[in-house]
């Protein structure tokens, strides 16, 4: 880049510094190349005009360079564009059809943002994405805007409000200028945040971010049309009659310079440190002098300048605009002596070139790449310039698509395994995973050949399931395999050796608490009503027989040999005689129920003679005999006889038997002749038809009738109403949950022959009943239970009981 184009561009830079430190780095910029610019500014003074450049056959509104030397241009129609500017002609890089009719548009101080007016608000576009990023509607339309140091945008309206107004957020803010008389003609923010409008009242405002009015510039006689702030912070006003003015903001005293002729100033801008370009209504530029504030050269054109631009070797492009085209102007100087001008020519102070066909800043005649733009050297002669190579020195590379340093061409020098991905590339042990810890898919085992992917990558994983297996350095703690050999499994949070998959084989059923159970005594998926065994690991299981213990009955959790306990009666299923009667745990609680069982085992228990004996050998440390051994030897025991084994007990038990074997056939005679009277009786006594459950027996042989779920007495409802009937399909079904529950049904406890009734009357002769004809009504219940004897009710005996059958027993009693 030439010296003339660095100058430009420090300039450029103060321009934007604030006002306190702008006139200082201008001074010192001016010191600093003083020496160099001469020639320069001794060459400018020579300028020529070299024609018209190029026409623009639109009326373009705004024109401005940027300072990467583009210039953003901006059409009546709504196009926006930026564009390169060389030789007097533009090229669009980008452009944005905004679907407006534009009036004017303004660039912000970072050149993100550029805001662009038209009849009925203003678009914002951000230059970087080339997108419009937010559209602000009026009901005026709106001529100027510029942005204050809060970044809120300031509309400006000419005609009708005639004055400025803040937008903050997309919307008004409430903050505006005072008005102009006549109308608005321009608008300024200064880097103290200053809002200053010109009018057709010859005035300039001064106002402060609140909108106050802190100043007026009542200097001018004519129309302000224009409005700039210098390098140093001084505002420079044109005026309709030819006046320019430089105001000091600090204190408003200010210097005037009146052009020649006269002429309606329409642009002033600052070109660099040395010199004004002042633009006139009918075509021409002024050039001012900084330091003096003096008329110097002046360029004609023809149209209403809108722009100019002074060219890094010193030329100045004039842009007019007409009403509907827009055209560019050239005076320049042949520097080079080559017969080209220094605007058309390539290389102005190089005599040995003038054309540089791909732009790129060498010669034809000294590039290696004529037509490819910015290359002209390929040092590494692979065929790629060194400016596209971005291995300029490495002729096995040339791309580095990722932008690691690492080349694309994985089998060349500094090659990359993997071309698409920044933070890797290498990978030594060549399971697809980088060696590079910090980067994506980081090999957690970079020297060992694994396929891990859940806990870490690139390790071994035996099991295969995607989680590596733990080793010194990684453990199942931090994320490794905890189960290694179990493909469904990987995880196990309270450590019991059973997987937290639920999914998975062994699953874990109480994933948060160790535990040891394998199994579980559950309802039957297949069948709610019944209880099976299930799997359930890793439950607690404190007695070490395998059963979780929340599904074992209460107090097996702590017996190994027990889990079960279906009758409640704290003793186990395994142990207990009859597990679904709670009141037999042992063969003797059977016997003496169960008269039914004539056994040897039970007629023992039933012999008070024989629990004897068996009670003295045990105390005297002895084998006991069976019963029916004991009973056939029991005449020949020793001369030291018990008082059982006396003749008298011998003849009472012969006796005593026959009499039993005859009550026996008789009460099974009267059975079965009152089968059918029992029927009704069961009904009276349970409310349905057919025999009680085994749980209304036992409630009712325990005194507590009524209180079963699945049926027996509901003594409350025996006091006033008749016995309500059952639903049958409610009792089959509760029949079968109390036979699976309890596994004991009516007709185990109490043969046909049997009933509350006879038992209660045992040892009694009862009349033997008459036959009931199968219309009988059904007896209605006694009004009121007969007196209770003196020792109260019988054992065994329920009130509801008594109150139907109190009379007979109390008669019975009475005969004897």
């Amino acid at each position: 880049m030439n010296l003339e184009w660095t100058i430009m561009r420090l300039f450029d830079i103060s321009l934007r510094l604030p006002r306190t430190m702008r006139t200082v780095a201008t001074i010192v910029l001016c010191l600093l190349l003083l020496p160099i610019v001469a020639p320069v500014l001794s060459a400018s003074a020579s300028l020529i005009d070299a024609g018209q450049t190029e026409q623009i056959n639109e009326k373009v509104v705004a024109w401005q360079q940027l300072s990467d030397g583009k210039v953003l241009m901006v059409t009546g129609s709504g196009t926006l564009s930026v564009n390169t500017f060389e030789s007097g002609m533009h090229t669009p890089v980008w452009s944005l059809d905004l679907n407006i009719t534009a009036n004017s548009a303004r660039v912000d101080s970072g050149e993100n943002l550029v805001s662009v007016t038209h009849a009925s608000g203003v678009v914002i576009i951000q230059m970087t994405q080339q997108i419009i990023t937010q559209y602000i509607n009026t009901s005026n339309p709106v001529d100027t805007v510029d942005w204050d140091n809060d970044g809120d945008i300031w509309i400006g309206y000419f005609p009708g409000q005639r004055r400025a107004e803040e937008w903050s957020g997309g919307l008004p803010s409430g903050i505006v200028t005072s008005s102009h008389t006549g109308g608005m003609t321009s608008m300024i923010i200064t880097s103290d945040g200053h809002v200053l409008t010109g009018g057709y009242d010859n005035r300039v405002k001064v106002h402060d971010n609140t909108g106050a009015l802190v100043q007026q510039l009542t200097d001018m006689t004519s129309a302000v049309n224009s409005l700039e702030v210098d390098a140093q912070g001084r505002l420079l006003v044109g005026t309709a009659g030819g006046d320019l003015f430089r105001y000091n903001l600090s204190d408003y005293t200010y210097e005037m310079l009146s052009i020649s002729s006269n002429p309606q100033l329409v642009y002033i801008e600052q070109m660099d440190f040395a010199s004004y370009h002042v633009g006139t209504q009918s075509g021409e530029i002024i050039v001012v002098d900084v330091q003096t504030f003096q008329e110097g050269d002046t360029y004609d054109s023809s149209g209403k300048v809108i722009a100019s631009l002074k060219g890094a070797n010193g030329e100045v492009y004039i842009i007019s605009g007409f009403t509907s085209s827009t055209r560019v102007r050239l005076y320049d100087i042949d520097s080079d002596g080559d017969g080209v001008t220094d605007a058309l020519d390539a290389f102005p102070t190089n005599p040995s070139e003038s054309l540089d066909t791909d732009g790129d800043g060498v010669g034809d005649n000294s590039d290696e790449f004529p037509t490819i733009p910015d290359e002209s050297v390929d040092s590494d002669g692979d065929g790629v310039g060194d400016n596209s190579d971005m291995f300029p020195s490495n002729p096995d590379q040339t791309i580095d698509s990722d932008g690691d340093g690492y080349g694309d061409n994985s089998d060349g020098q500094d090659g990359d395994l993997y071309p698409t991905d920044s933070s890797q590339w290498a990978d030594t042990d060549r399971d697809g995973y980088g060696d590079n810890p910090q980067g994506t898919l980081a090999d957690g085992c970079p020297l060992v050949n694994g396929f891990s992917t859940q806990d870490r990558y690139g390790c071994p994983d035996g099991d295969l399931d995607g989680y590596s297996d733990p080793d010194q350095n990684w453990t199942a703690q931090q994320g490794a395999d905890a189960l290694p050999n179990m493909i469904s499994q990987w995880t196990d949070g309270d450590g019991d050796g059973y997987g937290d998959n639920a999914t998975g084989a062994m699953p874990d059923k109480c994933p948060t608490k160790p535990g040891t159970s394998t199994k579980a005594w559950l309802p039957d998926p297949e069948d709610p009503l019944q209880n099976t065994e299930l799997e359930s690991f890793g439950c607690e299981d404190k007695d070490g027989d395998g059963w979780a213990d929340g599904s074992e009955s209460k107090d097996m959790d702590l017996d190994p040999n027990e889990y079960l306990d279906i009758d409640r009666d704290g003793t186990g299923s395994n142990s207990d005689y009859n597990d679904n009667d709670a009141r037999i745990q042992t063969i003797q609680d059977h016997c003496n129920l169960d008269f039914t069982d004539v056994r040897d085992v039970c007629l023992g228990w039933r012999t008070p003679a024989y629990v004897q004996y068996v009670a003295d050998s045990v105390a005297a440390n002895q084998t006991a005999v069976s019963y029916s051994s004991w009973n056939t030897t029991s005449d020949s025991t020793t001369t030291d006889e018990a008082w059982y084994e006396t003749d008298a007990m011998n003849d009472a038990l012969v006796y005593g038997g026959g009499l039993f074997g005859i009550l026996t056939l008789v009460i099974l005679i009267i059975g079965i002749l009152a089968s059918r009277r029992k029927s009704t009786q069961t009904q009276k006594t349970y409310g349905a038809a057919g025999l009680p459950t085994a749980a209304a027996m036992d409630e009712a042989l325990e005194g507590t009738a009524g209180s079963s779920a699945f049926g027996g007495v509901e003594s409350d409802s025996l006091w006033e109403d008749d016995v309500k009937p059952l639903n049958l399909e409610e009792q089959e079904k509760e029949e079968k949950v109390v036979e699976s529950s309890r596994g004991v049904s009516a007709e185990e406890l109490f043969s046909d022959e049997e009933s509350i009734e006879s038992i209660a009357t045992l040892g009694e002769s009862t009349p033997e009943p008459e036959p009931e004809a199968e219309s009988e009504p059904i007896p209605q219940e006694p009004q009121e239970a007969p007196p209770l004897p003196e020792g109260g009710l019988p054992e065994g005996w329920t009130m509801d009981q008594w109150k139907w059958y109190g009379h007979e027993y109390l008669a019975k009693m009475g005969n004897q």
